[in-house]
């Protein structure tokens, strides 16, 4: 990740992956795709594909996605957690 810089898309996937997903739960691209562009899976792969080199985000087959440790804290000071 390091000499990264995380497109604003990457982040709001980061934030929906941290934010709105339980950390144990997988979410397929579709789903992704939908709530934080309103789109498809077609929208989301590509920026998932990137998040997973940068192992910001592990990848499950077939298709699967959840946020790591690394991507939690690489977004961390950009968009700090909401509080409830």
């Amino acid at each position: 990740m390091a000499g990264r810089t995380l497109t604003i898309n990457e982040l709001y996937v980061l934030r929906y992956l941290r934010d709105g997903v339980k950390p144990t739960r997988w979410v397929r691209p579709t789903l992704v795709g939908k709530v934080v562009q309103g789109g498809s899976s077609s929208w989301a792969s590509p920026i998932l594909l990137r998040l997973t080199a940068a192992e910001l985000v592990q990848r499950q087959d077939p298709g699967m996605y959840r946020i790591t440790q690394a991507g939690r804290e690489a977004i961390a000071i950009l968009l700090p957690p909401n509080r409830k």
